[in-house]
């Protein structure tokens, strides 16, 4: 994270988040941003919070809870927009809230150094203790452009609504290529309450319950392009009686399927 973008989270916190006395390593020279919610480097709940409509870039940074303790949250982006690139978020309760039609974009930029590859923005939890990877509600979005973004071991065994990706209330989410979830305890993508999710040569594998799971009069339209990877989840593809996933051709390797709303193409037959 770069001092430009220190000025603009700042004119966008409350009082909770990062401020720039604890955030060792900023300074004039492309150096990481490293956040420790154990030392105190948190003012409440979220390690860092962009609200009110700030527009905020983060770079080379690690936001982490050692020990997976109390209630943490890496991100809230809440009616702010935030674009991330090269960075950890390890051990958070929520890796990346996003709330209040707020937006997130995981893409690179050069805005103040040149792009060094791989830029994958990786939410890891080894400590077990992740309810959501990403939690995307309330007329939110998330965006997922030439960066990857992998979650490994989100949720919870008891599975419910915690999931690597976690969509509702008219949540958005489009993931091509780079989005990659791995060994969920819970869901790996969860699409529920009027939200919608576009997928296309995704990967969900490993999940202890569903890998796709879409409820509530929700809809996930899975692409042409390369395919979309469901397999080895306790459940590959589910939708209840209210809800579509429309694409399934363009799926492969989901062997277990609950779903009585599975199109093959993008639409049924029309005139």
């Amino acid at each position: 994270m770069k001092p430009i973008c220190m000025l603009l989270v700042m004119i966008g916190l409350a009082a909770l988040g990062m401020n720039a006395q604890t955030a060792p390593g900023i300074g004039v020279v492309p150096v990481p941003v490293v956040v420790n919610c154990d030392q105190g480097q948190s003012l409440g709940f979220a390690t860092l919070a962009a609200l009110d409509i700030s527009d905020v870039h983060i770079e080379s940074s690690l936001f982490e809870n050692s020990a997976g303790a109390s209630f943490r949250e890496g991100l809230l982006v809440g009616s702010g927009h935030v674009t991330m690139q090269t960075t950890t978020v390890r051990n958070m309760q929520v890796g990346i809230d996003i709330q209040a039609h707020g937006t997130v974009d995981i893409q690179s930029f050069n805005s103040y150094f040149p792009i060094t590859f791989p830029t994958d923005v990786a939410i890891e939890n080894p400590a077990g203790t992740n309810f959501n990877g990403v939690s995307v509600r309330d007329g939110s979005e998330l965006h997922l452009g030439d960066t990857k973004l992998r979650i490994t071991n989100s949720g919870q065994p008891f599975g419910g609504s915690t999931a690597g990706v976690f969509v509702s209330d008219a949540g958005t989410l489009t993931a091509g290529a780079n989005l990659v979830i791995s060994g969920s305890q819970g869901q790996g993508v969860f699409v529920t309450n009027n939200s919608h999710a576009s997928l296309v040569g995704s990967s969900i594998t490993g999940s202890g319950h569903g890998g796709l799971v879409v409820a509530n009069l929700s809809s996930v339209a899975v692409g042409t392009g390369p395919f979309t990877q469901i397999s080895g989840n306790g459940t590959d593809l589910f939708c209840d009686s209210r809800s579509l996933i429309t694409g399934a051709a363009n799926i492969a390797n989901a062997t277990t399927v609950q779903c009585g709303n599975l199109l093959a193409g993008d639409t049924v037959p029309v005139p």
